[in-house]
């Protein structure tokens, strides 16, 4: 349970009652199976009561241990998660900090939020991946963020997720000014951590090409 993400005690109720039956019994077979260690090894001065309290202690001690490490584990992943910092902010951060710029390029498909675009301090254009390809009407000096991989989230984008790996292939991410995230951008889904790049709109090499899904 340590593991899940929503843990609603409404809805292990039911199975609340065997698991008590289920440590009743382990309890006995532990019992026993020492028991019978004991008296395979001759060693018959312990008392009962002295094995039952080992017994009763032992079960206890290696489920809590086990809880308890379980749970640190979960509580380390939660402040990483609660510390870290969603990749479309940093690039607004880090665009921000540098050299002014008259236009930025941002992909609908990458999905900034509202907040993030507040606080960048240029101008911006929100635009469709295929619009940045094929170059039309980008200004000189501008930036575009690009997602490094796409994966489509529905059946019509598809096509979109079809042509971008011919389109990146022609794009040296070398040649990227800045970059943040480690994961997979999904179209008509939120992606968590996105991993993105901000071109000089013009160093795309798409844009030479004239690609188009057309």
């Amino acid at each position: 349970m340590t593991t899940m993400r929503v843990n609603f005690h409404r809805n292990f109720v039911l199975i609340y009652p065997y698991l008590a039956i289920l440590y009743g019994a382990a309890l006995c077979i532990l019992y026993t199976g020492i028991h019978r260690v004991l008296l395979r090894l001759k060693i018959v001065a312990i008392q009962e009561g002295v094995k039952l309290k080992l017994v009763c202690l032992i079960v206890p001690l290696l489920l809590t241990s086990y809880v308890t490490q379980m749970a640190s584990t979960e509580w380390h992943k939660a402040l990483q998660l609660k510390n870290s910092r969603d990749a479309r902010a940093i690039l607004v951060d880090r665009i921000n900090s540098g050299a002014k710029v008259p236009v930025v390029y941002i992909p609908k498909e990458i999905r900034i939020h509202e907040q993030d675009l507040r606080r960048l301090k240029y101008p911006y254009k929100i635009v469709a991946l295929e619009t940045l390809f094929e170059c039309t009407d980008i200004a000189n000096g501008s930036l575009a963020i690009i997602p490094e991989r796409i994966e489509p989230g529905a059946p019509t984008d598809e096509k979109l997720a079809a042509f971008y790996p011919k389109a990146m292939s022609k794009v040296q991410v070398s040649d990227s000014l800045l970059q943040a995230g480690s994961g997979v951008t999904r179209l008509s889904l939120f992606s968590v951590d996105p991993k993105l790049f901000v071109f000089d709109a013009r160093r795309l090499a798409a844009c030479d090409a004239q690609q188009s899904l057309k």
